[in-house]
């Protein structure tokens, strides 16, 4: 894959589409004869994904639900290149508005767009690009695209955003974007 070593914040949901996420909660690493740390189990998992040339993505959590309040979540499926989708009532601006006014951050968290048979990747980066750029001028803390796999199908029409897809460099310009800042001047 050409795209080794950019921002990974963006893409953390969409990389589950790829292999097979699976819970890996602290108390499965607790010998239950012993009461003692054991990562031996968990090793044994990855190791025979390894084997069978599986990727496995593990789902770190202490089980003590501290951060399942901690923000606001919206999923942006529709409206393509539109920033903010839905009404006044039930879309993403009341929503940022709901958070803010709860003194949550709103992430995205995830945005999708179908492409491949029925759509360009370029069309859909672009208007990913500016979805993002919107929602963060609203006052969104992040967004997450879904969905990353390792082999596209561009012959369909499906949410796919594969190795060589447009909306990595999206995400280039995105991942470095500081607040007060746009990606342009990065």
């Amino acid at each position: 894959m050409r795209r080794h070593g950019r921002p990974r914040l963006v893409l953390l949901r969409a990389a589950a589409a790829l292999a097979d996420p699976f819970n890996l909660f602290q108390a499965l690493a607790i010998n239950r004869f012993t009461g003692q740390l054991d990562f031996g189990p968990m090793d044994a998992v990855f190791a025979a994904a390894e084997a069978h040339d599986q990727m496995l993505i593990p789902v770190l959590a202490p089980q003590d639900g501290a951060c399942e309040d901690a923000l606001v979540q919206y999923r942006d499926y529709g409206a393509d290149g539109v920033p903010l989708p839905g009404d006044q009532w039930n879309g993403l601006g009341r929503r940022l508005e709901q958070a803010a006014a709860l003194g949550k951050p709103l992430l995205v968290g995830e945005i999708g767009e179908l492409a491949g048979s029925c759509a360009t990747t370029a069309g859909r980066a672009s208007h990913i690009a500016a979805k993002i750029q919107g929602q963060r001028d609203a006052g969104a803390a992040g967004a997450l695209l879904w969905a990353f796999v390792p082999d596209p199908r561009p012959t369909e029409c499906t949410y796919d955003i594969g190795p060589d897809d447009p909306l990595w460099d999206v995400v280039e310009q995105f991942g470095s974007w500081s607040p007060g800042t746009t990606p342009g001047d990065t």
